[in-house]
This record gives C-alpha cells, sequence and structure tokens, in this order.
C-alpha cells in the first residue's frame, strides 16, 4: 500500500522543522517507530535540538542521513562487500592512476600531482549520482578533439576503478543505489519517514524517495517554497521548487494520497527587521525597511567595516562579550565564516585571549599531525635508503623515546658529519668511519631511532605484497607504542583542559588503523612497489580528516556557510562578507570544466550542475542561514585580506539600502573596553600600530598603557611592545667595567676581529664576546674551498722554497707532477674527508684541482716576471711557537691587543745597494681591491697590519735597511677569458687576471723588480702602468712616507678600535658599502632582528681615495 505523502512548504522559519518535531513527538509517545533524515552535516545537532524539544531522551526515533541509512539498511539485509569509504576510494583512485599513466593522453602530466586522484573521484562521484557510465562518456558525438581525450582518459580511470571494485567492494555512492532494492526487506517498511530541508536532489536521492513512497507508513517531506508563488525573491526556491513538483507528480504516478501543509506564519523571527531581512534580502525588487519603532533595526541589524581580519575579528569578540553581558548565553550565538581557512587562526588567538569558549565546527587533517609525518619519514627513509632529511624528520616528530634535548643533540650530530644511508644505521660507532671523537650518547641516540627503522626496512623488503607492507607499517607504529603515547597525550591535554585538542588526537591513532584497513581492502595481497605504496599512503593521509562534536553544551558555535547546523540562534555573526566569499564564488573543477559540461550537455550526457548554476543556489544556502538568526544579526567585512585590498560583498551595498537606519560600525568607532586583559592588551598594541600608522594621537590609550606599565606579569610583553613599535634593536652600552670583565685586559686575536667590529659591534659582541657559533654541518662552504685552495698553495710554494728551487725553471709539467702529490692527501684530510662524499664532490675536486693548477701556473709567471722571491709561505706570527712576535696595540688601563694572524705569503727583493724590500701578499678566493675608503673606516685593515708585522719582525733579523715595497690582494679563485677573443690572447687575458690588487711602493727600481716588462701596462701589478707621454708610473702608488704612513694609519684605527671595544659598545650597526652589506653572510641576523622595513638603516663610510686618504692636495702632490 502506497504511503501517505505530506508536503511542508513555507519560507524559512515559518515552523517547517518544528511541525515534524511535533508529528515525531506524538509518534515518540505512542510508541511508534520514526526516521528523520537530515543532511550529513545536520545529524549531531538535530539529534540534540529534537531531544530538547521532546524533553527527553529518544527511544523510537532514528536521525540519519540518507548515507547512514544506507549502511543501516545494508546491515539488516546481510552484505557481503567490503566497504570502501571515501578516502579507500581516493587511494584507490590513486592507484588506479599510477598504473594507467602511461595509457593517458590529456592527463599524462598533470595526473602525477598532487590532488588529481582526488579531483577525479569527485567526478566518478557525481557520474555515479546521475547514472552515466565510462561508455556514456566515449560514445558522446560531436565533441572538440580536445575535450574527447580528456574523457577518453577519465572513462578509462572510471572504467577501471568499476571493475575493481566490481563484485568486491562497495562505497558510498554504491551503498546509496542498492539502497533502493533493500528497503522493502528493510526495518523502514511501515514506518513514519521524515525529510527535513534535503539538499538539492539528484536522480540517485529521488529513486530512493520513491521507494520510500511504497514502503514507508507516512513521508513527510518540507521544503522551502514561498506559498504565494508571487514573492519578489521567489527565484532562490527554484532548486526546491522543482524538486517539489517532481515528487509531487511521483507520487501522484503511485496513487499516494497527498496533503500539502502550507506553512505561513513567523514563528522563528522575533523582530520586525529580521522578518523583512528574510524577505527582502533577496527580492527584486526589495522594499525599503521603514520601522514603526525607531530603535529596532539598530538593536537587530549591524554592519561592521574593518581594517582587516584581525580588526574583524576583535570587533566579532567584544560583540559577543557584550551580548553576554546583557545576559545572552554562548550557546545562543553562532559565528559563521565566509573564509574557513582564512580566519581560524586568527579566531583562535582572539577568543582566547577574550575567554569566549567555542566549538570550531570543521573537520581538522590529519596529515599535518605528527603520526604522520612519522609514517612519510619512515617510508622515505626505506625507500630513499636512510636520507638525512629523512631520518631527522622521523625523530623530530616527538613520537620516538628520545627526550627534546636528545633529539636536538641528534640533529646536530648528523648535520656535523653529514650522516647519510649506512652510517646513520650501522651499528659500529662513528668513529670507526671517522677519525674524531664521538659523544658515545648521541650514538646511542642515533641507534635508537634506527634501529626500528632498519627492521621497518626489512619487514617492507621481505615481500612485494601490500599487505605485508601494511602489517610493516603497523609493526613499526606498535613498536614505537604510539597508540600508548597518544594515550597519555590525550589525557595530558585533557587534565590542561583542552578537551577538543584531546579527542581530536584521540581519533588519530583510529583514523590511521581506519586507513590501513582500507588499504587491505584495496590492495591485499596484490604486488606493489614501494614508491607506489608511499604515494598511496600519501594520498591517505591526505584525504582523511577529524571531526568532534562540542565538547560542552554552553559555547559559540563556528563554521562557514557550507557545513554549520544551527536549529536557531539569538545572536547571528557573519564574518568575511567579501566579494567571492558571501555568496562563495565556485570554482571550476580543474578536470571538467563549465565549458565542457556545456558541451557534454549539448551531446545528450545529463550532467551535474555547472559552477554557474551552483554559484545561484549559493544564495539559497545564504538565506538558510541568516533566516536562523531570532534577534539580532551582525554583518561585517575586512577592507584588507592579507596586503591586498578587499571589496565587500554585493549584499552589504543591499543591505545599507534596504536598511537605511542599521547599525553601522567600524574599527575606528568602536570604544573597545577590553574585557579581559589579554584582549586589552591585544588592544593596546592595535591602538599603537594604528597611531603609528595614522600620525594621529590616541589619547584613550594612556590609561591602557599605565595599567600594564605597572603589571609584573606584562612587564615584559610591554617591554617586547616598544621595541617592535619604537624600533631602537641596539643595546645600550656595556660601559668600560663590564667590557673589561667580558674580555679582559690582554686580548689577543686577528686583525679580522677588529675589522668585524668596525663592520658591526653587535656581531662582534655575539662573536667574539658571547662566543656565540653556527651549529656545525657537513657541507662545503665558499670558506672551506678558499682554505683548501690556500693550504695547496702553501704545500706547493713550501716545495719549492725548502728544494732551494730557482723559480725560472719550474715547467707547467713540473707543477702538475708537484700537485699529482700533494692533492690526494689533502683531499683525504679536508673537511672530515667531504669530497670524498659523493660524485659530484669528487667532480668538485677535479674542479678545483685544475683550478689550482692554472693558478699556480700564473703565479709562478708572475714572480719570473720581476726580482721578487718568495720567502716564506702562510708565515704564522703572534703564538709562543710561532715564527715572529704578535703586533702590539696599545689602549688606555693597560689593555692591550695583541694581533696574530698568518701572512700567505711573503716575497724579498734585495737591491744592488743591499736595502732589503718584502711584499705581503694575501690570497683571496673571490675578487678583492685595495679601497682606501675601507681602510680609512676601519673594514680592511688586516693587509697593512700584516705588513707592519712582518716588517717590524724582519727588521730584527737583517742588519741591512729593510722596507714594505708593497702590499697585494692575489686573486687565486677561477679565471676565464672574455667571449670573442682570439686564442692567442686567451693566455694572456687569463694571466693578467691574477694580477696584484693593492699598493706599490712608488720607486723605479722597485717597480721595475715588481714587473720588468715596464713600461706600459703592467701584466703583474693591478692598475699600474709607465705614462710615456708624462714620463712616470701611474696607478696605486705610494712614496715611501706614504707607504710608512699607511702602516701607522692602520695601526691608528686598530687603537681606536680597541677603545671602543673597551669602552662596551654593542650597538646594532651594520654598514654598506658599493651595495655589499655586512648583514649579507652575518649568521646572528636573526638575534639582531635588524630590519630595514621597520625603521634599521645602515652605516654608511665616508669615501675617499688615495689623494684625500694622503692629502696630497694640501701637499701639492699629483
Amino acid at each position: 500500500m502506497p504511503a501517505k505523502v505530506n508536503f511542508i512548504i513555507g519560507r524559512a522559519g515559518t515552523g517547517k522543522t518544528h511541525s515534524i518535531y511535533s508529528h515525531i513527538a506524538r509518534n515518540e509517545k505512542a510508541a511508534k517507530r520514526s526516521v528523520l533524515i537530515v543532511p550529513d552535516r545536520a545529524t549531531f545537532e538535530t539529534e540534540r535540538s529534537l531531544s530538547e524539544y521532546i524533553g527527553g531522551g529518544i527511544l523510537y526515533t532514528s536521525v540519519l542521513s540518507f548515507t547512514t541509512l544506507a549502511r543501516r539498511v545494508l546491515t539488516e539485509t546481510g552484505n557481503r562487500k567490503t566497504f570502501l569509504s571515501s578516502q579507500g576510494r581516493q587511494m584507490l583512485v590513486r592507484r588506479i592512476v599510477d598504473e594507467a599513466s602511461s595509457e593517458l593522453t590529456a592527463f599524462s602530466r598533470v595526473s602525477k600531482h598532487r590532488g588529481f586522484s582526488k579531483e577525479c573521484d569527485e567526478i566518478i562521484l557525481k557520474c555515479k549520482r546521475f547514472s552515466i557510465t565510462p561508455d556514456d562518456l566515449l560514445s558522446a558525438d560531436n565533441l572538440p578533439a580536445r575535450l574527447r581525450e580528456k574523457l577518453s582518459d577519465f572513462a578509462l580511470i572510471y572504467r577501471k576503478t568499476n571493475e575493481y571494485t566490481e563484485g568486491r567492494y562497495i562505497d558510498g555512492e554504491d551503498l546509496v543505489n542498492s539502497l533502493i532494492e533493500r528497503l522493502p526487506r528493510s526495518s523502514a517498511v511501515g514506518t513514519d519517514v521524515f525529510i527535513d530541508a534535503p539538499d538539492m536532489l539528484n536522480s540517485q536521492i529521488i529513486g530512493i524517495i520513491k521507494v520510500l513512497f511504497s514502503v514507508a507508513a507516512s513521508v513527510t517531506i518540507t521544503f522551502r517554497i514561498d506559498i504565494t508563488g508571487s514573492a519578489p525573491d521567489r527565484r532562490i526556491f527554484e532548486s526546491d521548487f522543482d524538486a517539489y513538483r517532481k515528487l509531487t507528480a511521483i507520487a501522484g504516478e503511485m496513487k499516494c494520497e497527498t496533503n500539502v501543509i502550507r506553512m505561513q506564519d513567523k514563528m522563528l523571527h522575533q523582530t520586525w527587521a529580521l522578518l523583512h531581512l528574510e524577505k527582502n534580502l533577496f527580492a527584486f525588487p526589495y522594499r525599503i525597511f521603514t520601522e514603526s519603532y525607531p530603535d529596532e533595526t539598530a538593536n537587530s541589524i549591524e554592519i561592521h567595516s574593518a581594517s582587516d581580519r584581525r580588526q574583524e575579528v576583535r570587533a566579532a569578540a567584544e560583540a559577543i562579550r557584550n551580548a553576554v553581558k546583557a545576559g545572552m548565553r554562548f550557546r545562543d550565538i553562532a559565528v559563521v565564516l565566509g573564509d574557513p581557512d582564512g580566519y581560524s587562526t586568527t579566531i583562535r588567538r582572539i577568543f582566547d585571549a577574550y575567554s569566549i569558549p567555542y566549538f570550531m565546527d570543521s573537520k581538522r587533517p590529519i596529515s599535518s599531525h605528527p603520526i604522520s609525518e612519522l609514517l612519510l619519514a619512515a617510508l622515505r627513509c626505506a625507500e630513499k635508503n636512510f636520507r638525512s632529511e629523512d631520518f631527522i624528520r622521523v625523530f623530530k616528530t616527538g613520537l620516538t623515546t628520545l627526550s627534546n634535548d636528545e633529539c636536538d643533540r641528534l640533529e646536530n650530530h648528523i648535520l656535523k658529519f653529514g650522516l647519510n644511508g649506512s652510517r646513520l644505521y650501522d651499528d659500529a660507532p662513528l668513529s670507526e668511519f671517522l677519525n674524531v671523537e664521538i659523544d658515545e650518547s648521541i650514538e646511542e641516540s642515533r641507534r635508537t631511532v634506527a634501529k626500528p627503522l632498519v627492521e621497518l626496512k626489512a619487514e617492507l623488503s621481505a615481500g612485494k605484497d601490500a599487505r605485508t607492507r601494511i602489517k610493516a607499517l603497523f609493526n613499526y607504529l606498535t613498536k614505537l607504542g604510539i597508540a600508548e603515547k597518544l594515550q597519555q597525550y590525550c589525557e595530558e591535554l585533557a587534565e590542561a583542559g583542552q578537551l577538543d585538542s584531546a579527542v581530536e588526537n584521540r581519533q588519530i591513532y583510529d583514523t590511521i588503523i581506519e586507513m590501513f584497513n582500507q588499504l587491505f581492502a584495496i590492495l591485499d595481497d596484490e604486488v606493489i612497489s614501494l614508491s607506489k605504496f608511499s604515494s598511496i599512503i600519501e594520498e591517505g593521509l591526505m584525504s582523511y580528516s577529524i571531526g568532534i562534536i562540542p565538547t560542552t553544551l554552553d559555547q559559540v558555535i563556528i563554521g562557514d556557510m557550507d557545513k554549520i547546523h544551527v536549529s536557531k540562534c539569538r545572536f547571528l555573526l557573519i564574518l568575511g562578507m567579501n566579494e567571492g566569499l558571501v555568496p562563495k564564488a565556485k570554482a571550476d573543477n580543474a578536470i571538467l570544466n563549465d565549458s565542457d559540461l556545456l558541451r557534454m550537455k549539448n551531446a545528450g550526457i545529463t550532467v551535474w550542475d555547472s559552477t554557474k548554476s551552483m554559484n545561484g543556489s549559493e544564495n539559497l544556502r545564504v538565506y538558510s542561514v541568516i533566516s536562523k538568526a531570532t534577534d539580532m544579526l551582525r554583518f561585517s567585512y575586512s577592507n584588507e585580506i592579507g596586503s591586498t585590498a578587499a571589496a565587500p560583498s554585493g549584499m552589504i551595498s543591499r543591505l545599507r539600502r534596504i536598511f537605511p537606519n542599521a547599525k553601522q560600525t567600524s574599527t575606528a568607532s568602536l570604544n573597545h573596553a577590553g574585557e579581559t586583559d589579554a584582549a586589552a592588551f591585544a588592544e593596546l598594541a592595535s591602538g599603537i600600530r594604528n597611531m603609528i600608522d595614522s600620525g594621529e594621537i590616541n589619547e584613550s590609550l594612556n590609561s591602557l598603557y599605565s595599567h600594564f606599565s605597572g603589571s609584573e606579569s606584562y612587564f615584559s610583553r610591554l617591554d617586547m611592545l616598544d621595541k617592535m613599535f619604537f624600533n631602537d634593536n641596539s643595546p645600550a652600552a656595556l660601559g668600560s667595567e663590564t667590557a673589561m670583565r667580558l674580555y679582559g685586559r690582554q686580548l689577543m686575536g686577528t686583525a679580522t676581529r677588529l675589522e668585524t667590529f668596525n663592520q658591526c659591534p653587535f656581531r662582534y659582541l655575539i662573536q667574539f664576546g658571547m662566543r656565540l657559533k653556527e651549529r656545525p654541518q657537513r657541507t662545503e662552504k665558499a670558506n672551506d674551498r678558499g682554505s683548501f685552495i690556500h693550504e695547496a698553495f702553501d704545500k706547493l710554494i713550501k716545495e719549492y722554497l725548502n728544494s732551494n728551487c730557482d723559480f725560472t725553471t719550474i715547467s707547467a709539467a713540473d707543477i702538475h707532477e708537484k700537485l699529482e702529490r700533494i692533492l690526494p692527501p689533502m683531499m683525504i684530510e679536508h673537511n672530515n674527508g667531504i669530497l670524498l662524499d659523493s660524485a659530484r664532490m669528487r667532480a668538485e675536486f677535479q674542479r678545483i684541482a685544475e683550478l689550482v693548477e692554472t693558478a699556480a701556473l700564473a703565479v709562478v709567471k708572475q714572480i719570473n716576471a720581476g726580482k721578487f722571491r718568495p720567502f716564506a709561505s702562510e708565515v704564522n706570527f703572534g703564538h709562543d711557537n710561532d715564527a715572529y712576535p704578535p703586533l702590539r696595540i696599545q689602549a688606555e688601563n693597560g689593555v692591550t691587543y695583541s694581533i696574530t694572524g698568518i701572512a700567505d705569503r711573503v716575497d724579498k727583493y734585495v737591491s744592488p745597494a743591499n736595502e732589503e724590500f718584502i711584499r705581503i701578499i694575501d690570497y683571496k678566493t673571490y675578487g678583492q681591491t685595495f679601497d682606501y675608503t675601507e681602510l680609512a673606516n676601519g673594514l680592511r685593515i688586516q693587509l697593512p697590519l700584516y705588513a707592519s708585522a712582518m716588517q717590524n719582525a724582519m727588521r730584527k733579523e737583517t742588519n741591512n735597511p729593510l722596507f714594505t715595497a708593497g702590499m697585494y690582494y692575489l686573486h687565486i679563485g677561477d679565471a676565464q677569458a672574455s667571449e670573442g677573443i682570439s686564442e692567442d690572447k686567451v693566455e694572456n687575458e687569463i694571466q693578467r687576471s691574477f694580477r696584484m690588487n693593492g699598493l706599490t711602493l712608488n720607486d723605479e727600481n722597485i717597480l721595475e723588480a715588481m714587473d720588468s716588462a715596464f713600461p706600459g701596462s703592467s701584466d703583474v701589478l693591478y692598475g699600474v702602468r709607465y705614462s710615456k707621454k708624462e714620463g712616470m708610473f701611474k696607478g696605486s702608488l705610494a712614496d715611501e712616507d706614504e707607504m710608512e704612513e699607511t702602516l701607522e694609519f692602520a695601526k691608528k684605527i686598530a687603537g681606536k678600535t680597541l677603545r671602543a671595544i673597551m669602552r662596551g659598545r654593542i650597538e646594532v650597526s651594520p654598514t654598506e658599502y658599493h651595495g655589499k652589506t655586512a648583514c649579507k653572510y652575518c649568521p646572528y641576523i636573526s638575534i639582531c632582528c635588524f630590519d630595514t622595513t621597520a625603521g634599521c638603516r645602515y652605516r654608511r663610510p665616508r669615501a675617499g681615495d688615495a689623494d684625500k686618504f694622503f692629502g696630497r692636495e694640501n701637499k701639492g702632490k699629483n
């Protein structure tokens, strides 16, 4: 016998749901079975509100969605197929896409991208809902070639998915389809069925309702429809009206007794303004609200404009606190978000600060949980043979047995020694591989992490089938005791009052096991490669999410427009009323867009709604949500999202026209009281920021600032606030006494330390006062490369010096032979053998070897071009066992700075008059010029200080007069000839690229001793030439007095620097010169927080040249 069919139709708030509840309440009293069907997202809230309505528990009523109804019927009637969840289906689609990748044409590249399988799965679901088969897609005519390719690819994936699941698995869509044939054999027979506000009805759901018409005692369905049929906003009800007409026709065909109940009286809205809004927001034409009560609109509707989202959320929090202060309960308030992802973090932070209890009605993806990270990192360790980054990610999840301190120490250990592959899991001590002392406790930590991973890799390799691999992952989690760890963590969260987080984490492990079960169902004992298995696991972790139910009743419900479900609320706040967010603009599917759907429809395929149609139905969703408010409705939007200007939704201007007297507020107009200290402090910070931006003084901030100045708990935070907004990141000077205690009276170090202070005093404090060091890592840096080249040159030159070799007899073959002996042992010892680590590093060594050989040959030619000969290489001075004493710099109070260092090379020339001349050479693997500005400002004083140290020491070893003839930077890095020059010029250009750059004594005999090829431009000295016209040498030259003056000036600058250090200067004051800043390679930039965008400025040294430096203008010299 056909069911009795009731259609309850009416606008929002007319009591349709109330009518259903009333009928169910009568059934409960009569002990008569009822089934209430609502959307999936609404089952919990509906069950709660129904229980409240009845006044107790519900014994004879089931609140279900169509999906849960299908599962119940399937269980009752018997099902031998394995259920495939939506996540399981996505993992299956990923597997099929990977296997069919070689057969795809249109999607051959994009199929490998993350998220492609999810897009495919969505279309498969839509095809099932609209009864579209793979053959339907292939048989469509008159389609463009590109669309035919896309449909062919998709049909292949669709068909293979169906073939795989047929007879073995059943998913959510198949479940609903099977409901149609199983309903007549289920407990639904003879029950009263109620369907409240069904979502857009597709052919699949209509088929189920048709069966219910034949098996149920009665079927009652509610629709949002304007019963007059002539309302100005009737177009928003079109989708519900179409479904109503279809079901009415079906009921008529089945000879069902049909009853239409038209609801007219407003039961929900308690204010005339909200009633007017419900009827006119989407009306065309609309009516302007001219209320009888002047304060009606202001009390019911508010439109708020905020400068940004942070201010928007803070204003909403203030509105909620004020409503609660006026007597409202938190449970009476709901917040709807136009952009959940964009607002959720800000809401959590600000609502916590305002002590507002809330429930975020959204699902959290598990892919960001540490257990997901652990699984993926462990799989990559097995798949990629223990790369250091994967190994580190395993223990950084915090789910191993290591403490946080042990994790940090192990990470430093791995990076320091560059551990990879077998060195990460080998039981043998690391000291067997590296000739270094190793902390055994750290090695024990390494083995602790590695052991389960090694066992995991062995189990994954024991069998190639999926069953074995899944068991291996499960065993790995069991060995680490993950379930117990999560349980303990949940208990700690619950004790701390973080109930939502506790509930979320309690579900994580069960969700992972559910994923494993789905993989068992999909793959079982099929052979699958480890890389594809890892890909499926990653896809699975991305697809699973966790939802929770409210842990307490008295809290604000927060959700997005699509998913939130509240039966009613007294105060509704809608945040994010910006263009494109409310109503939300739907985006095209990446695989089949709106144009494709239109062509398919024209080809005779019944397709789902286009995004344009869905955007139209979005208005109905907005209408349904705003109609839940009974007392107050608050709309707000931001004028800026991130750093981009944002426009308000078109609904905002419409609201203003409909309600010209509505309460309109903005961030600037609100007087935030700051309900809690945390909220007030946030308001203080915001107010200071606005004051700085606008330049207008806000007197109201004075009392807030004074309040927190006297609060011990906020003292440090207020200090941080001052530093943020009134930026002066330079700490006060230490003072002489503190500096003396920190550095001592007898300082010793290189000239580079003094240069560092002049480049930035704060860096000097951190590097040499506090002695902070960078975390050592096994990498080959530019400095390491330079050290290798320096050492190679030192060994080569010393071999020639020790053998008393005549440099004029050195050939290219001889240099090559010596380097063949010198470099291989260096390669083994350099940087703990890093040059042997990989083929790439070995190739780097070959490149360095070629560079050294090229530079060595050029340097020998350079030496032979004149009369200066190497006297010593790598001359150490300053320490007890060094060849020469330090160069001592004196300051006040008996403070001295003993300059130590290594002069890369010292050359000597003895003139016919037995005068000795030395030149100091500093090797540089990068370009360096002798610059008077850098010298005058103390940024580059090492070269003259080393020259002074060598000159002082060597004068004591000889009875002859000894002078400094020159000091130079010698480039020994890469050398390349210009493009387009002839081959005979290439060698000469490369040779000239090794010219020495520095200061030379302006003496004709010395210059000829430097380069015997004068006159002309020198191939030895950069920028020095002989001018025949003027009959003199030109370039970077200094007479004897000027050379001595340069050495003395460097010592004077060193003394001045020492005095500044001992006065305790530590300001953050980095220099900038010729586009290079002291911050560029500084490892301490995160400590000083120097930021030009926050008002910091570089210190620019005063420019100068040789004439200014030596005062030649005053001396009348050129």
